[in-house]
Order: C-alpha cells, then structure tokens, then sequence
C-alpha cells in the first residue's frame, strides 16, 4: 500500500514539475519576421528571437513598456543593405529593459537604445550608422562587442557599471564614454576616432573609476573629468595624449607609452604615482594648471622627447622616481 502511495505521489509531482516547466517556457514570447517593421513590445515580461530579423524599414524592435527581457537566443538583427533600417532595438526612457545573448548588425541609426536600469549582456553590435549601444542612468553594460559603428561605441550614463566589453574601431567617437560616478572596468578600447575611454566632460566631475582597461591606437587613450580614479591601465600608441585625469585624480600603475602626445597629465591635486611612462613624443609626466599642489613618485620614466616631467612636486625627500635613469 505503500509502495504504491509513493508511485502515485512521485507520478504526480512528475506531472506538477512538468506542468510548471510547461508554463515557464510558455511564458517568453516569441518574437519571429513580421509582415511589417517595427515589432512593438507594449507588456512588461519576457520575450525571445526565434529566428533572425532581416529589418526592411524602420526600426527592428520598439519597446513600449518597462520591465522587458529581451534573449536574442543566438540570432541576429540584421539591417537592411539599402540603408532603410531605424534602430535595432529602440527602448529609449523604457525602465528595466535587459538584452542580452545575439547581435545587432548593419542597422542604419544606433544599434541598441536603452533608457534608465537597462543592461546588455552578450550582444555584439557591429557596423551600424549611429551609435552602437546608447544607455540612460543606471546601467549594467557587460560582455558584449561593439565594434565599427558610425559614432560612439558604448555610450552610457551615470553611475553606469561597464565592464569586459570590445569597444573597437568606432569611427567618429569615443569606443566608451560613460557619466558621473560610473565603473568602467576591463574592457579593450582600441582603435576609435575620438578616443578610448571618457569619464564625462570638464564641465562636471567624473567622479568615477576607470581600472584595468586597454585602449591603444585611439586619437587620445583615456580622459577623465575631476575626482577620477585611473589605475591598471594600458595607453600606448595614441595620437594624442596617453591619459589625463582631471582635478584630485589618482592616476596609478598604469602603462603609457609611444604616444604622439604626452603620456600623462594630471590637474591640480592630482597624484600620479607608480606608473610606466617611456617613449612619448611629447613629455611624460606633465601637470597642467596644478600651482604646485600635483605630486608624482614612484614613476619610471624614459625616451619621452619633450622631457620626463614637467610641473608637480616629486613626493618624498629622496626623489623617488627614475627619469632617463637618474632619480627626479
């Protein structure tokens, strides 16, 4: 009797759990080719690509509402090649919106239009006309490659967390610029027209971390309003400058090298210590409007043509930085 208690019982949590598993899957739209262009999301809830979106016209997805989850589900929006396409997938001012898992090609606006809490996960947005990924406030940009868009490449908000995306080869902007008080960490930045990485503009303060990021090949490497925090970086081979930092930024541990500018630059109260500045056409180390209240130490210095440092106080009394060799 009890043997067949428990068969019964398992035979009916089986068919619960398969019940449960049924409406879960049911319960993400499929979104498939339309007869007309855009599709409109106007519910809140989850939605999934079944097969690629060739856009003829317009936008490819407009959502209407907040609080959608978009899974590309490893298929592509694809724009059209006669130059018709809008945005791939336009949620601007739309709350709580997250795309991830697909790609975003060949549109002819931006790629993936965001508004505040959106995130984007996994997607590669690459060759659209416009900007690749444009967020509001308050966004989670990770994981994903942005490469060969017309403008900027990753293009965010404050208190924005990006991190671990390629921003490559945007051609008339920045590969990422973010707003106040964001994190930009352990992406690859190279090759974009404006420059790798801006932490806002020098009308406000950035106050902001910029770590662990490479951005070589750019017109300027990195720039950073006041009260950055720049650490762990690579900046070498830009046309420009390597770094700058704004007011009272700490600039350490970062590599910059044969740039055509000046390695580094730093603003009144600002510390510049334990970098890696060789070979810059310009001078290495050079702090811009500081009245003495810059400091720099532990610095190893070399081969920059317009001199090692200029301006700033060598912190400590033994001259703690190596210049060409000689302590400075």
């Amino acid at each position: 009797m009890r043997t067949r208690q428990t068969v019964v019982r398992c035979a009916c949590l089986t068919v619960w759990m398969m019940l449960l598993g049924s409406g879960a899957a049911s319960a993400q739209v499929a979104l498939r080719q339309p007869a007309k262009f855009p599709i409109k999301i106007s519910k809140p809830g989850s939605y999934r690509l079944a097969e690629n979106l060739d856009v003829k016209g317009g936008d490819g997805i407009d959502v209407l509402t907040g609080n959608v989850t978009i899974d590309l589900n490893g298929f592509s929006i694809i724009g059209s090649s006669d130059k018709s396409s809008g945005i791939g997938i336009n949620a601007a001012k739309m709350a709580f919106v997250k795309v991830s898992n697909g790609s975003i090609v060949n549109m002819t606006g931006a790629g993936l239009v965001l508004g505040d809490s959106g995130a984007a996960k996994g997607v590669r947005v690459n060759g659209n006309g416009a900007d690749g990924v444009v967020c509001a406030n308050d966004c989670e940009i990770i994981d994903n490659g942005v490469t060969n868009n017309a403008f900027y490449g990753i293009f965010a908000g404050q208190n924005a967390i990006v991190s671990r995306n390629s921003a490559n080869d945007n051609r008339n902007g920045f590969g990422i610029t973010v707003g106040q008080g964001s994190s930009v960490t352990e992406n690859v930045a190279n090759g974009n027209a404006l420059g790798g990485i801006r932490g806002t503009n020098h009308a406000s303060p950035c106050n902001c971390r910029i770590v662990d990021n490479t951005t070589n090949g750019n017109s300027v490497g990195i720039v950073v309003a006041d009260f950055g925090v720049i650490t762990g970086n690579v900046a070498n081979g830009n046309g420009s400058f390597g770094i700058c930092g704004g007011k009272s930024s700490t600039i350490t541990g970062n590599t910059a090298s044969a740039n055509t500018g000046q390695g580094i630059i730093g603003f009144a109260g600002s510390l510049i210590q334990g970098n890696t500045v060789m070979g810059n056409q310009s001078v290495g180390i050079q702090f811009m409007d500081d009245d003495g209240t810059g400091g720099y130490g532990l610095n190893v210095l070399l081969g920059n043509l317009g001199g090692d440092v200029s301006g700033g106080h060598s912190l400590g009394a033994g001259n703690t930085n190596v210049c060409s060799g000689s302590n400075c």
